[in-house]
């Protein structure tokens, strides 16, 4: 019986100290401003922090990305859906205050 306790404590400790994964939310964010309008205002902050992007447009909006960029480890990835009036905005592997983030939070 102790050392099914034992197994108790150390399996609540390893996991208490395992790395967690950031929570992903499923629900896009959503702009009213034009597909083109919000690329604009988001390559003008990427531009103005120096960072690397770089985007391709398609029929439905289109996608920034990082991807490929000597210094990144990890490339952002994000994609506009144009949905009528509004255009919704994933993005993904884009750390909380990351130039990718912030560049979203200030163009929506």
């Amino acid at each position: 019986m102790r050392s099914l306790g034992i197994a108790t404590i150390m399996s609540a400790v390893a996991t208490a100290g395992a790395p967690s994964i950031p929570p992903t939310s499923d629900q896009p964010m959503v702009t009213a401003k034009s597909t083109g309008a919000f690329a604009d205002c988001f390559m003008e902050d990427q531009n103005r922090r120096s960072v690397a992007w770089a985007f391709v447009p398609n029929a439905k909006g289109g996608m920034f990305s990082n991807v490929g960029a000597r210094s990144v480890a990890t490339p952002y990835f994000l994609r506009i859906s144009d949905r009528g009036e509004r255009r919704e905005i994933r993005i993904e592997d884009a750390a909380p205050g990351s130039p990718a983030a912030k560049g979203v939070d200030r163009c929506l």
